[in-house]
């Protein structure tokens, strides 16, 4: 029976880089939501969001490199990298704008190698870059490519579904940045329990491109996290694995994800409602996502 057959399946021991049927099917939505090119590598599977982004930094970050990182972040970044490494730019300008110019003057010092970490939307102030913002980006980080410099890109996509204004980026940022130049590596580490607005296990997945990679190249590098994987944890839990994908495939999925997406819409059109209502708090308010309802609050509000 169908039953019969996945119990089997769910509790047999999983592939180290996962689930292939999950595997294939978390591509096909990045290719869908993203737009994004087939050839991209195929998703390694892991235990969330937060272990894609330490195998990210074992797998693409020496000792000797310096990571560039805003001032704002998600303090468990301290652990997930080596904060030691930090190089930090000013998130915000003195008119609570995107700070690019700060950032743009670290990618300039030519033939290095740069590790940027980006996470949009931004936790912890929800912020969302708008497509002038994303385009002046890469431009910058085009130019930083041509004067000599190899990027590595580490994309903290968690909350790339947690976006709700219309000029503000819909999707990750992967998209732009994997087909930008030979000498930039996009690493794209994102979670079916934050993208899909459920918190019942922990998967994530770890995706990667460069202009110009084959298919030899990719699964090289597929292998080299596996080993990291393998030497760890051994393995993520199967049963998870093809519950996801039972889910993701299901004919229901699309319908309910519309209803949480509102749901969560809803709420941050409230919380904006308030904010700007205030004027001791509107001044915080910045278009983006729903985290901290879209604003930079101080640190007293919390």
């Amino acid at each position: 029976s169908a039953n019969t057959n996945f119990s089997q399946m769910a509790f047999s021991a999983s592939e180290v880089l996962g689930d292939k049927n999950l595997r294939e099917t978390w591509k096909k939505q990045i290719i869908h939501k993203e737009n994004t090119a087939e050839h991209i590598s195929q998703p390694v599977v892991t235990a969330g969001a937060t272990h894609a982004l330490n195998i990210a930094s074992k797998i693409f970050i020496d000792e000797s490199d310096e990571i560039i990182i805003p001032d704002l972040y998600w303090q468990n970044y301290d652990i997930i990298f080596n904060k030691k490494q930090f190089v930090k730019y000013s998130l915000f300008d003195e008119n609570n704008e995107l700070n690019l110019n700060s950032l743009s003057g670290l990618l300039l010092w030519t033939n290095q190698k740069k590790v940027l970490v980006l996470n949009f939307p931004h936790n912890p102030t929800g912020y969302n870059v708008s497509e002038t913002e994303l385009k002046y980006l890469c431009n910058e980080l085009k130019k930083s490519c041509l004067g000599g410099n190899s990027i590595v890109v580490i994309l903290d996509n968690c909350y790339e579904n947690f976006s709700y204004e219309t000029e503000n980026l819909q999707a990750s940022l992967f998209e732009r940045l994997a087909d930008l130049d030979k000498n930039l590596i996009a690493i794209k580490c994102d979670s079916f329990l934050k993208r899909s607005f459920i918190g019942w296990v922990r998967i994530g997945f770890l995706t990667f491109w460069f202009k110009g990679a084959d298919r030899n190249i990719l699964e090289s590098i597929e292998n080299k996290i596996g080993y990291r994987i393998l030497s760890t944890i051994w393995n993520i839990s199967h049963l998870d694995q093809v519950l996801v994908d039972e889910t993701l495939n299901a004919p229901t999925y699309p319908k309910e994800f519309q209803k949480n997406y509102n749901t969560i819409k809803e709420r941050y059109k409230n919380i904006k409602k308030f904010i700007q209502s205030e004027d001791k708090f509107k001044k915080y308010f910045f278009a983006g996502g729903v985290l901290g309802g879209g604003a930079n609050f101080p640190p007293l509000l919390f």
